[in-house]
Parts: C-alpha cells; sequence; structure tokens
C-alpha cells in the first residue's frame, strides 16, 4: 500500500504522467483546433512578395477591430490593389472626418493619394446645416450631338446645382456637362449617366461649403511610369505592377550608369538612341 501511494505521489510530479487505477499512464495532450486567420499579400518597393495576417474578428463591429484586421481586409477587398501605407493613411483620414471606409466614403487613387466619394462630400456639407435648400437641372443640349465610348446619350447634357448657404450673399451655382466628365470605364456612368452627372456636380458645389482633399480634377499631370518602350500613367497600374515597375526602372537606371562608365561618349552619341528612349528590355538584358 505505502508503494501504492509513492508511485501515485510520484506520478502528480511528472506530469504529463497520471496515476489511474493503480496504473501510470500518459495525460492525454489537447490538440488545438486550427486557428482561422485573414491573411493578404503585400508586395514591397522592390516588387517582392510577402504575407501580412491577422486574426479573425470575434466580432462584428468594424470599429473594434484591431487596426491590422481592419487593415487585412480592406487589402482582401476593395482596397486589394492599394499598398498597406495607403490602407492606414485612408483608415485614418476617414476617422479623421468621421467617414466610414466600409460603404466606400473613401478610397484610393492607387497613386498614394486617397479621395473621398461624390456621395461622402455631400454628406459632410449637409452636416455643417449650412445649406438651406437645393435645386438641380438637368437639359439636354440638342445643338451639341455627342458620341462618347459606352455613353448611350446621342446628345450632351448639362447640369445646374444650386444651393442656398448660410452665411453666404449669393446661391452656389455649379454648372457641368456630361461630356466633361463621363466615364466609360466605370459601368454606373454607362448605365445611369443623367444621375452621375447630377451627383458629381452637387459634390463639387458642396466642396464650396465644405472643402475636402485636392481631386484629380485639381491635380498637375499625373506622374508616369516607364513600362517597356512606352509611358502610361502610375494611377491606371495595380499596387504589385508598379512596384515590379520601380524595380525594373531601379535596374535600367544601374544599367545606364553602368553604360555610361563603361561606354566611351563618341560611342554613345554615334550609337543614336539613348538609354532614356530605347525599350526597358533592352536597356536591362
Amino acid at each position: 500500500m505505502a508503494e501504492i501511494e509513492s508511485q501515485a505521489k510520484l506520478a502528480q510530479a511528472q506530469a504529463p504522467l497520471n496515476y489511474i487505477d493503480g496504473k501510470l499512464v500518459p495525460v492525454p495532450v489537447p490538440v488545438p483546433a486550427p486557428a482561422f486567420r485573414l491573411i493578404a499579400r503585400e508586395f514591397t518597393p522592390s516588387g517582392e512578395s510577402m504575407e501580412i495576417t491577422a486574426d479573425l474578428p470575434t466580432e462584428l463591429d468594424f470599429e473594434k477591430w484591431s487596426v491590422m484586421q481592419q487593415v487585412v481586409m480592406l487589402k482582401k477587398g476593395t482596397w486589394k490593389n492599394a499598398s498597406v501605407a495607403d490602407i492606414l493613411f485612408g483608415l485614418a483620414y476617414a476617422r479623421k472626418l468621421g467617414l466610414d471606409v466600409m460603404s466606400g466614403d473613401v478610397y484610393s487613387l492607387g497613386d498614394g493619394r486617397i479621395a473621398t466619394s461624390n456621395k461622402a462630400k455631400i454628406k459632410m456639407a449637409f452636416a455643417t446645416k449650412r445649406i438651406k435648400g437645393f435645386t438641380t437641372e438637368i437639359k439636354e443640349l440638342k445643338e451639341n450631338a455627342i458620341n462618347l465610348p459606352g455613353c448611350p446619350q446621342k446628345y450632351d447634357l448639362e447640369c445646374t446645382v444650386t444651393l442656398d448657404v448660410e452665411g453666404l450673399n449669393k446661391p452656389v451655382v455649379r454648372k457641368a456637362k456630361l461630356s466633361a466628365w463621363f466615364n466609360g470605364k466605370n459601368p454606373n456612368w454607362t448605365g445611369r449617366p443623367d444621375h452621375m452627372l447630377e451627383l458629381n456636380t452637387m459634390a463639387h458645389a458642396c466642396e464650396y461649403v465644405h472643402p475636402t482633399e485636392t481631386g484629380l480634377d485639381e491635380l498637375p499631370d499625373q506622374e508616369v511610369a516607364q513600362i517597356g518602350a512606352g509611358k502610361v500613367a502610375a494611377s491606371t497600374l495595380s499596387y504589385p505592377e508598379r512596384a515590379s515597375n520601380l524595380r525594373a526602372i531601379a535596374e535600367a537606371e544601374k544599367a545606364k550608369a553602368q553604360l555610361a562608365n563603361s561606354v566611351p561618349l563618341s560611342a554613345s552619341v554615334s550609337a543614336g538612341a539613348t538609354v532614356e528612349e530605347r525599350p526597358l528590355a533592352e536597356v536591362v538584358g
């Protein structure tokens, strides 16, 4: 009996063994259930791919998620072509303005800039409670025939928005034409050009009441990225494409420097096309 008690004490001291029915047996080690995680991919400036992860949220209130959970979820959705830095800036910008990233109030332009939607501009202007009334008018300009790719309109449309704003001695009046703003790549514009023109004009009028960030229409010419022998606007590229192009440009600059150091000036002049004018593949490889 004393021997059994001694073995029992030993078993307690040497977990994970246990003394059961007069025998020392291993204590079953529980196997943790697989943990679900949010996973997205990010690209470094050199074009390298890396994973960013976060625990699966345990509640549905987006504002209570951790910053990393919000970043990864947006990266897997509507902000998939934006960098992590852009997403963080977008989240901070939305919070500062009291806007909702999930509903699309704030979005990435894809070139390091953040913008607010037309509906968000209108919402912020009306939230000031300075707008006492407004009118909108759309008329078809029969004298101005248009042929815009993807546009069902045969004649141009002109929208006029008038805002009665407290504190101003005259109403805010904004006019815009469909031919100036139509975006054939956006299905909203191709499906309802009249509605989108009205929304766009109202948003621009509201910016006189509550100015936001600098819009694309106010920016200088976009910086361009070199791709092969041609050039395209940087904002038309996805983030991975821009990262890859940055690496290609860096390699081209390196090759250019090596070429300048190894080729006599007379030879480079007589060769005709400069490094900048030659196809990128020819410069790099």
